[in-house]
């Protein structure tokens, strides 16, 4: 299963439903799909589906994001430039799963 929602599928080259759908048969384990944005601006939406998907979850399998000006993340403006730059200026170099970490993986808010 997705730990987050995706990035819309016309406007990246990722396709997550085979990511998912091919993990799962290698793992032989049942798929799940999230049709869901990856950032929410409701926060109790938001933590109603992380609950969700931590009930449903026993494996997690997650990408590594960057915090260049070409991550995706920020080309699709899914955070603003200027919110990327303060996480930039604490020094995070990377994200999982839209949590922002440092060179030596501390969680940068």
């Amino acid at each position: 299963m997705q730990l987050v929602g995706g990035l819309n599928a016309e406007e990246s080259y990722i396709n997550l439903d085979y990511i998912v759908g091919r993990s799962s048969q290698v793992l032989n384990a049942k798929p799940c799909f999230m049709y869901a944005p990856i950032i929410l601006e409701n926060k109790k939406l938001c933590d109603s589906l992380v609950n969700e998907v931590k009930k449903a979850c026993t494996i997690a399998i997650v990408g590594i994001g960057d915090m260049s000006a070409k991550s995706n993340i920020v080309q699709k403006n899914y955070i603003l430039k200027s919110e990327a730059y303060i996480f930039q200026n604490k020094n995070a170099v990377g994200e999982v799963c839209t949590h922002y970490f440092d060179i030596s993986g501390n969680i940068k808010k």
